[in-house]
């Protein structure tokens, strides 16, 4: 074997022995949550929805629909209206994920992809909902677009506990 060789085959093997652990961390982390496809970590805790869009531009404390709570695993849906297509709604990676709910919830998901699973809101754990004041509620549509023919699973909720 060249010298070049035994180069790039210890680069190599190094970048492979590199994966398992970046992989690792990421799935034991737990504390991002992906809503409508921005990422809440405990340093950007706040989001508002615009029409089904989420984003955390102009969120506080007293102004939000959604809020990230990573320390107890719990979303808050404060009058959230969350829209989503080709992805979930809510996807996290959590032992036990907590749905706080006050007022009028909508989560709009819409799947338009040729045989993949979708599901509006995943957990690879546990859901739990919680109604934070009486009247509290959740809507949740999910529709697959008639072209694809897709024969993949379609759901509201998953979890993988």
């Amino acid at each position: 074997m060249k010298k070049w060789q035994r180069s790039l085959l210890a680069v190599l093997s190094f970048c492979l022995c590199l994966l398992p652990m970046t992989v690792s961390a990421t799935e034991e982390d737990g504390e991002s949550i992906s809503v409508g496809n921005v990422t809440l970590t405990p340093e950007t805790e706040y989001a508002k929805t615009d029409m089904g869009t989420v984003t955390t531009e102009g969120a506080t404390q007293e102004d939000y629909n959604i809020r990230w709570e990573a320390s107890s695993a719990t979303l808050t849906l404060n009058g959230a209206e969350i829209s989503a297509e080709d992805i979930s709604a809510i996807q996290a990676d959590i032992e036990k994920l907590t749905i706080s709910l006050i007022g009028e919830n909508r989560i709009s998901a819409k799947n338009t992809q040729e045989n993949v699973e979708f599901f509006a809101i995943q957990n690879s754990g546990e859901i739990e909902f919680l109604e934070s004041e009486e009247d509290s509620s959740l809507t949740i549509s999910v529709s697959q677009a008639a072209e694809s023919g897709s024969t993949e699973k379609i759901s509201g909720i998953y979890t993988g506990a």
